[in-house]
């Protein structure tokens, strides 16, 4: 009777589908940062659409003109025109003729100082389709986020505060749509990547929300399940231990949230330090941003060691619920990053190598260790 009515109650639906939305805004995410790092930006020259395609192309015959050829408006070719090969936009609608004319093509370029930053003919399939499935990502989470809104306006047992949590969320998904845009057409100016990266972070704290709201909220409804079994752990007689233990137990969510303050500003430092290497990888070594960076580093992993032992210790009363994914989390994730890190740092950004593979575990690490901190500070409001 209870699996039957946890299944039927709008909650569940609900707290399933942004458990599902959650995952999806992580794929974007994992999505942007590899697009980033493997130079993909720009693979799409347009937007929303590709090359003016809905559709984009997988070889460059289909950015070929050909004769008596339709063509939609805003469709692109590359074509040698003048022993210069550039990028071509359709105007109209029409069918080219016999011979090749300049009539209905508009050609696409930026000024001198975007030339440098990305050729407008230079055609990649892979790159091409790694923007494009990012943008896919982007907009399936975009619907996932309109399918939240609705389910928390339509049934009244969804309390409002949800509603418009997920007004808000609605908000962002057009921001970040528009600040994609602005990132195409910027030629991937770092600053405004950066930009786009952060606002894409919002969505992690609020979907959690939604998620561990939406969840106790079922729980509380559920005959026999309103209330949570406590863990009740003994602890070792030891003076020494007991010290310790009251001194986490007293600054754990402190520490707590000078870490999640920290994250943010070592990930901002980060994809300072990443637009250096894209610009000029001889001068990151000597970027102000770096050595902040590489200073924060031991500060954050003290910080960690006394989260991972406080977790230990303030578990049988923090809220009255388990943490064993955020505390095993900890451990990998900054094994993750210190791996990464010093594996850019030592072989790749001396060796004036642009660092693909281990950029993107690296900073997908320290997503997912600021998703750790903002798990543990929503569960210390949510589950009391």
């Amino acid at each position: 009777m209870v699996s039957f009515f946890s299944r039927c109650h709008p909650l569940f639906f609900f707290s399933k589908l942004s458990l599902i939305t959650i995952f999806s805004i992580y794929l974007v995410i994992l999505a942007g940062i590899f697009v980033r790092v493997t130079g993909s930006g720009m693979g799409c020259p347009d937007w929303p659409k590709c090359y003016g395609l809905i559709i984009p192309p997988t070889s460059i015959n289909q950015l070929t003109w050909f004769p008596n050829q339709d063509y939609s408006k805003g469709q692109m070719i590359i074509k040698e025109v003048e022993n210069e090969t550039i990028l071509l936009k359709a105007r109209t609608a029409f069918k080219s003729s016999n011979t090749w004319t300049y009539n209905n093509w508009i050609e696409i370029k930026n000024n001198e100082k975007n030339y440098f930053k990305h050729n407008y003919a230079d055609f990649s399939s892979f790159k091409t389709w790694v923007e494009y499935l990012n943008r896919c990502l982007g907009a399936i989470s975009g619907i996932l986020i309109f399918m939240l809104a609705l389910t928390s306006l339509f049934f009244r047992k969804i309390p409002s505060y949800l509603f418009g949590v997920s007004g808000i969320l609605i908000f962002l998904s057009l921001v970040q749509y528009l600040l994609g845009r602005n990132v195409v057409y910027s030629v991937l100016e770092s600053q405004k990547i950066s930009l786009h990266f952060f606002v894409a972070l919002i969505f992690i704290p609020l979907l959690l929300f939604i998620f561990y709201k939406s969840s106790d909220l079922l729980n509380r409804n559920i005959p026999n399940q309103s209330e949570r079994k406590k863990v009740h752990i003994s602890k070792k007689p030891s003076n020494y231990f007991s010290k310790i233990n009251t001194y986490l137990d007293r600054y754990f969510f402190y520490i707590l949230y000078f870490s999640l303050f920290l994250s943010l500003i070592q990930m901002f430092f980060g994809t300072q330090v990443r637009g250096h290497v894209e610009q000029d990888i001889s001068t990151a070594l000597k970027s102000l941003e770096l050595i902040f960076h590489r200073f924060l580093v031991p500060i954050i992993i003290i910080l960690n060691i006394f989260l991972f032992f406080g977790l230990n210790s303030f578990r049988e009363k923090a809220c009255n619920y388990k943490f064993y994914i955020e505390k095993n989390s900890i451990v990998i994730i900054i094994l993750s990053l210190l791996f990464s890190g010093s594996y850019m740092y030592v072989f790749e950004i001396p060796s004036e190598l642009k660092p693909k593979w281990s950029t993107l575990i690296h900073a997908y690490s320290s997503v997912l260790l600021f998703s750790v901190y903002v798990s543990l500070v929503l569960k210390k409001f949510i589950y009391k």
